[in-house]
Order: structure tokens, then C-alpha cells, then sequence
């Protein structure tokens, strides 16, 4: 199972690729399939590439989810 990771849009050095940041990262994506990104925006992030944008509310309970799974990887260990 493949699970994006939300991040936030920082900048934009040049057409197709966005800084984002998210769960303590800063990650390069290439966001070209992803049409006008705009910095503040939402995407899901995904093996270096944006796949899908999110509003931050989703990003939000992405976020969230993300923690739980997180927390019951551990607790199984």
C-alpha cells in the first residue's frame, strides 16, 4: 500500500517542481502533473512526486491518520 504524505508548497524554483515541506521534512517534488500549483497549497507527496492537491483541512486529518498508523507500528513491535 502506497500512502501520500501532505506537505505544504514553499516555493516554486521553476515550472513543474515545488519545495514542500511536511512532517518535518522539505522534500524537491516534481508537482508537473498536478496543473497551476500555488505556494500555500496542499499535495499529497509520493516517491518524489506530487500526486494529488488537498485542502489543509484533509491535509490536516492525513496528518493525523498518518500518527495513529505510526503509533500502532510501534505498539506491534
Amino acid at each position: 500500500m502506497c500512502i501520500g504524505i501532505p506537505m505544504k508548497v514553499e516555493s516554486l524554483p521553476y515550472p513543474g517542481r515545488a519545495v514542500c515541506s511536511g512532517r518535518g521534512q522539505t522534500e524537491n517534488l516534481d508537482v508537473l502533473m498536478l496543473g497551476d500549483v500555488q505556494i500555500g497549497e496542499w499535495v499529497l507527496a509520493w516517491n518524489g512526486m506530487g500526486t494529488k492537491k488537498i485542502t489543509e483541512e484533509r491535509a490536516r486529518q492525513r496528518v493525523k491518520i498518518l500518527v495513529l498508523i505510526n503509533q500502532g507500528y510501534k505498539f506491534l513491535r
